[in-house]
């Protein structure tokens, strides 16, 4: 009559070793998960002129106004800064030509219709057709890659540059000496672009 206790004691031991046992075995699935995991980003709020750094893999945002104005240069510009801060170097990020250079057409790198990227054409692939220009408000994105940048505008591709100067090349400067703003009247623009809303998303820690 004693046996039955026993026996079930026993099984009931079994049973909570096994228990611990499969409780305590490592996450095979979650181990797998963590390494194909995305890579921790930071964002940070930039000022118009405030100066930052660039890495490889880095997005430059913002929002930017298009006055469109028949008679008006509008241009948006990277400097990069001595070591007093001083605007040292510059590079432009967007052209917004006036209508004498007439609507865009293959194979012309000025026109006053759509938006122009970058500083030269010389390393630039333009997406054609262009994104034409519109009043008011746009989005822009400056996405720093290894020996280039490619510039998107409402989220639409608009060109990619490469063979970068040193200054702009995210692969090449490690130094906090890059600033963003627009040209103002006098400076070949004559027309203010305002610019808001600027952010660094960064794949790692830092400026």
């Amino acid at each position: 009559m004693q046996k039955k206790p026993i026996i079930i004691i026993a099984v009931l031991s079994v049973l909570a070793l096994g228990l611990g046992y499969w409780y305590g075995m490592p996450e095979e699935d979650s181990n797998e998960r963590a390494e194909v995991s995305t890579p921790p980003t930071q964002t940070y709020t930039i000022q118009e002129r405030e100066q930052f750094g660039i890495s490889v893999g880095d997005e430059l945002t913002f929002e930017f106004t298009d006055h469109y104005n028949p008679g008006g240069y509008q241009y948006i510009h990277l400097f990069s800064h001595a070591d007093n801060s001083a605007e040292k170097n510059n590079h432009r990020i967007i052209s917004m030509y006036d209508q004498g250079w007439h609507g865009w057409a293959k194979g012309k790198d000025k026109f006053h219709n759509a938006y122009g990227p970058f500083n030269t054409w010389t390393n630039i692939t333009m997406e054609t057709p262009p994104f034409y220009r519109s009043k008011g408000w746009h989005s822009a994105r400056v996405l720093f890659l290894d020996n280039a940048m490619e510039l998107y505008i409402d989220n639409k591709l608009i060109g990619v540059e490469t063979n970068l100067p040193v200054q702009f090349n995210a692969a090449k400067n490690s130094l906090t000496n890059i600033s963003l703003r627009s040209l103002m009247p006098g400076e070949s623009a004559n027309i203010k672009t305002e610019i808001k809303k600027i952010r660094l998303k960064k794949w790692n820690t830092g400026k």
